[in-house]
């Protein structure tokens, strides 16, 4: 059984139980598949807090460890376990954020492949909603150094499990509060600049877009417009910056929409293919991968896109 197939059955396993009134979580579930090992190991009784209760977040919270091997590639960061903290209940970060999900696991897997034997070491990556931190902790593995960005409600979770993996990432990864939007987006790169910091080479999210979130797609696509922008306009770092996105559809009339405003924006998203070569045979058909960049058919990305190329560093995805 594939990895993510089997989280989700573990996963209704799980609702199915909460339904009751003694909601358990199976002891020890593992299994391996060709991309990733997951195992759920439960690391506190039910109803008891793990932190000693350090502050009142934690309070009458049971948190579970999901352990991730990486595998995709051969190269830094393969076979590194990278251990989640998971709140099942879901009632931690408002129910969004504090739980694994399977677009997580499939871009973990897909940048193993696509950077396996590139040297990431000073490359800067940005992971929007990180959630839990995996696809941001995967890419420190590897080398890179991370600012895994979250809701303000999210980031004790995700500051914790970076915490609990400092010898897996090295101290390279950041966490820092980022909501959506053009102004915010402006601000926190202004802010990165002012401190020294260099401008980002790669941005990463997963299931960045689902129905419950439509009211904040405008702001979405802001942000992945600004920050596409900043890379392509900067006469100092003017080349294409590599954004990744992974995808489960739920309500495709609904999500179709997000989709609309990032070609309004001069935003391309395009879906990774087999063809592609970094895509496993046992990829998911219900999650999509795409590359974004700046699209060669929009007026508005036009003139970013010839100073791109003029100055030979534009590459097409």
């Amino acid at each position: 059984m594939d990895a993510i197939v089997m989280i989700k059955k573990l996963r209704e396993e799980k609702r199915v139980n909460n339904a009751g009134s003694a909601a358990t979580i199976p002891s020890e579930a593992s299994k391996e598949s060709e991309g990733l090992v997951t195992r759920i190991i439960p690391v506190i009784a039910a109803n008891e807090p793990i932190f000693n209760k350090p502050n009142e977040l934690w309070e009458n919270e049971s948190l579970f460890e999901r352990r991730i091997t990486i595998e995709g590639g051969t190269g830094r960061g393969r076979g590194s376990v990278v251990r989640l903290l998971e709140d099942p209940t879901g009632t931690l970060a408002g129910g969004n954020g504090a739980t694994l999900w399977d677009c997580s696991l499939a871009l973990t897997r897909i940048l193993a492949e696509r950077y396996d034997g590139y040297d990431l070491t000073g490359t800067v990556v940005l992971e929007l909603g990180a959630g839990l931190g995996l696809v941001g902790m995967a890419m420190a593995a590897m080398g890179a150094r991370v600012v895994a960005t979250e809701r303000a409600i999210t980031l004790p979770l995700l500051r914790r499990n970076v915490d609990f993996n400092k010898v897996v990432v090295g101290g390279r990864v950041d966490v820092a509060e980022l909501s959506w939007g053009a102004k915010e987006t402006k601000a926190f790169l202004a802010e990165r600049s002012r401190s020294g910091d260099p401008p980002f080479d790669i941005v990463i999210g997963s299931d960045l877009v689902f129905p419950s979130n439509s009211d904040a797609y405008s702001l979405l696509a802001d942000t992945l417009t600004v920050l596409l922008d900043e890379k392509t306009t900067d006469a100092k770092n003017s080349k294409t910056i590599d954004m990744w996105q992974s995808h489960e559809p739920r309500r495709p009339d609904v999500e179709a929409k997000f989709w609309a405003m990032l070609e309004d924006r001069g935003i391309c998203a395009r879906q990774i293919t087999l063809s592609d070569g970094i895509l496993p045979n046992s990829h998911p058909s219900d999650i999509t991968i795409y590359k974004l960049n700046c699209s060669p058919s929009s007026a508005a990305a036009a003139k970013t896109l010839a100073q791109a190329k003029q100055n030979d560093t534009f590459a097409t995805p």
